[in-house]
């Protein structure tokens, strides 16, 4: 592992093997084998550094199970960055394979900072093709393992034209001086573009003018799990160059928490400039800045902040706000569900393992609906609740709240 060497040497450094991070860790408890805990990679990293170990599929493979679900950071005693020391580890032990090459291709084209809607296209064709063959007895099996392989979500009929033309939809109502600029991340764009529409729809009618700039690109949380980090500073500059050009703006509104601590970074400066607005999420601005909303459901709902991605206390809050006038409300699960990033389907059988365990746990038998903050859970878990036959489904936080 040539290359910065010297940088994972001293953030490993500050590690003290006390093991706290086995206590929380999913793939731990799973696997019951040290070397899928934090502290067992950092090991393993210890003696690439050292030129102790080489980077074959093994370690790769103990490495890759990192799920990044960040739970070990706050049972950390000595503040180990854990997350820059996997992403640099990641960029430079990725494994050199045919198969491997072409997944970066796919992912860094997917989540990369030019216009990528074609890929996304590509899988709406797909997934028409698959749902057609499927129709004939004979294929009928196969497509079906294979849709629950690659689970295709449903897509939105509307349009992405009309998606930037949100102005003529939603009046704005008794302005109350505030103007956020919206991010909406490629879940909130080309997957559910009608949760963003909702979300607008839900500002402008309590006075709050929403800006959603075209130019803005994919937050690069992706491209950080898959170890290709080295390709986020082109989307850091473009959403970067995308928000600054806007004017009068109070704030910057992440519509994906999973978006809102890396678009929280571009504030710091940089080599790629930095953000001239304060970040915001969802569930600040519904909190903070929108005395009265009501919930969509009433019954048969429960509410998941997941710890990789979300503040479980702004969440708390928000379903508190959201119930203020029913007499009960709703239970928050704050335990990891299993998710990672935004289509992702690697590490698939720990993840089931441990998305069972969540299930079971919070007896999601029980619910008709799982709102969560992040459209990383949604997809994962609406993926997990299809390929188990389970009729519970997972929404947006926005998609609780009433318009």
């Amino acid at each position: 592992m040539p290359k910065n060497d010297f940088i994972i040497k001293e953030l490993t450094d500050k590690c003290t093997n006390c093991g706290n991070c086995r206590i929380i860790c999913p793939v731990f408890k799973e696997t019951g084998e040290e070397v899928f805990s934090a502290r067992g990679r950092i090991s393993l990293i210890r003696g690439l550094v050292q030129k102790e170990l080489t980077s074959g599929n093994r370690v790769r493979t103990h490495i890759f199970t990192c799920l990044d679900c960040r739970q070990c950071l706050n049972y950390c005693p000595a503040d180990v960055d854990y997350v820059s020391i996997m992403s640099l580890v990641k960029r430079n032990i990725k494994p050199k394979t045919r198969f491997s090459s072409l997944k970066d291709i796919l992912t860094s084209g997917l989540f990369s900072s030019s216009d990528h809607s074609v890929y996304f296209k590509a899988v709406r064709s797909v997934k028409w093709l698959l749902s057609g063959i499927g129709k004939i007895k004979l294929l009928k099996i196969l497509t079906s393992a294979l849709m629950f392989r690659f689970q295709v979500p449903e897509f939105s009929d509307l349009p992405e034209k009309n998606f930037f033309g949100i102005r003529k939809r939603h009046k704005l109502k008794d302005y109350t001086g505030i103007r956020t600029a919206v991010f909406i991340g490629c879940g909130g764009k080309y997957l559910y573009p009608e949760t963003s529409d909702r979300f607008v729809n839900i500002l402008r009618n309590s006075g709050i003018e929403a800006v959603i700039p075209k130019q803005q690109v994919c937050c690069g949380n992706p491209l950080l799990y898959s170890g290709l980090s080295k390709n986020i500073l082109q989307n850091r500059s473009a959403n970067v160059n995308a928000f600054n050009s806007l004017v009068e703006i109070t704030f910057l509104t992440s519509l994906c928490s999973g978006a809102t601590g890396i678009l929280r970074s571009y504030m710091n400066e940089g080599n790629n400039g930095f953000l001239r607005f304060e970040v915001k999420d969802h569930t600040e601005i519904l909190t903070e800045h929108i005395k009265e909303i009501e919930p969509q459901y009433s019954k048969k709902i429960i509410f998941h902040s997941c710890p990789k991605c979300s503040n479980n206390l702004k969440s708390a809050e928000f379903v508190e706000h959201l119930y203020s006038k029913s007499v009960t409300v709703p239970p928050l699960t704050t335990d990891y569900c299993g998710c990672t990033e935004l289509l992702d389907r690697s590490n698939i059988k720990v993840r089931s393992l441990i998305t069972r365990s969540f299930c079971v746990k919070n007896d999601l038998d029980s619910y008709d609906i799982i709102a969560c903050p992040s459209f990383e859970c949604i997809e994962y878990l609406n993926y997990f609740f299809s390929k188990n036959g389970m009729n519970i489904r997972a929404v947006h936080f926005i998609d609780a709240v009433k318009v």
